[in-house]
Order: C-alpha cells, then structure tokens, then sequence
C-alpha cells in the first residue's frame, strides 16, 4: 500500500487528509481506497468510500526535485480530488 496526502473537494467543501490505496489486485484489508491504472495510459480509476472518480495519474518531479506520484479524478457528484505520493529517498 501507497501513503497519499489527498485533497477532497466539492462545491461547498475543501480538506485535507491522508488516505491510503491499495492496487486493484492487492487484498482489501484495512484500505481506505482502491485505484487502477488503464494498462498502457496515465488514466486511473479512483475508488473511495463506494464512489468511483476517472482521472489522470503521472510521476513527476515536484519543484524542489523530489520524485512523486500525482493523481487528479472527478466524480459523477461534482467532487474533485486529488493527490500526491512523495517516494522514499531509497525509491529515487
């Protein structure tokens, strides 16, 4: 499992908290998210608390040159989120 700092947005709402995710083919136990990559593409599947958000995740360098992995989806509720994965120093 990933440790992300997640965003969470709607219309009348913006916080912050951490959430962990699980890839689609590793056991559910104690996620509080799944995400799954379309093979091939940056475009990801985000499922959080029963709702499915379609975006986008890349690798990137933040601007201090840190390796991270960034994800930003939408959901069928007018919600947003959004969030990022700083890789460990031993990853980079």
């Amino acid at each position: 499992m990933e440790q992300y700092v997640m965003y969470f947005c709607t219309s009348s709402t913006y916080k912050k908290s951490s959430i962990c995710f699980a890839t689609a083919d590793e056991p559910e136990g104690g996620t509080l998210g799944r995400f799954s990559l379309e093979k091939g593409t940056p475009y990801v599947t985000v499922e959080l608390n029963g709702r499915n958000y379609e975006g986008v995740m890349i690798e990137m360098k933040e601007e201090a040159g840190n390796r991270t992995m960034c994800f930003t989806a939408a959901g069928d509720n007018n919600e947003t989120i959004w969030g990022v994965h700083y890789f460990k120093q031993e990853d980079k």
